[in-house]
């Protein structure tokens, strides 16, 4: 199996499936505690059960929620951080596996194309070489913005609930 170049590993899932699956979690318990906080969906009375609750309990139920998204983005950090590290380990090997290549092919500098045909299969792979670059050029600034996307968006939807959870006035 082919090795995967730098350019493919920067634009690949940096997320496991446990990691994926943290994350869903605590975006969507970020975006149940904003809707309760913001649109003011705690409940006074369930009806049903005939519970009322008061300011003081609302609260309560309110920090209850915000303990339950601080697990769920503790456990986003923890599992997105290993994630990142090996993303960013597996980036730098192929970086250095093609560093090796290049210092082993100059060291062999004097074995050069004599005849028409391997004159052509070295500009073949010259050409190669230079769209590469422009992929590599370009899988820069992709790799930020889905790091951006995939570590930095649910860290921040999970803070900005538990703030508005914490500091949230019973009406």
């Amino acid at each position: 199996m082919k090795e995967p170049t730098p350019s493919e590993i920067r634009i690949r899932d940096p997320l496991s499936d446990v990691t994926r699956k943290e994350r869903r979690l605590l975006l969507g318990v970020s975006v149940i505690g904003i809707a309760l906080v913001k649109i003011g969906l705690v409940p006074s009375k369930i009806s049903a059960f005939g519970i009322d609750f008061t300011p003081v309990n609302q609260k309560s139920l309110v920090y209850l929620f915000a303990v339950i998204v601080i697990y769920f983005l503790a456990a986003f950090i923890i599992y997105s951080a290993s994630d990142f590290i090996a993303w960013r380990l597996a980036f730098r090997a192929a970086l250095e596996e093609i560093l090796r290549k290049r210092i082993a092919a100059r060291k062999n500098v004097g074995l050069r194309p004599v005849d028409e045909e391997s004159r052509e299969l070295e500009n073949m792979l010259n050409e190669r070489l230079r769209r590469e670059r422009v992929v590599f050029a370009l899988s820069g600034p992709v790799s930020v913005i889905r790091a951006l996307f995939e570590f930095l968006l649910p860290i921040t939807a999970g803070l900005y609930t538990i703030l508005s959870l914490i500091f949230y006035k019973t009406r």
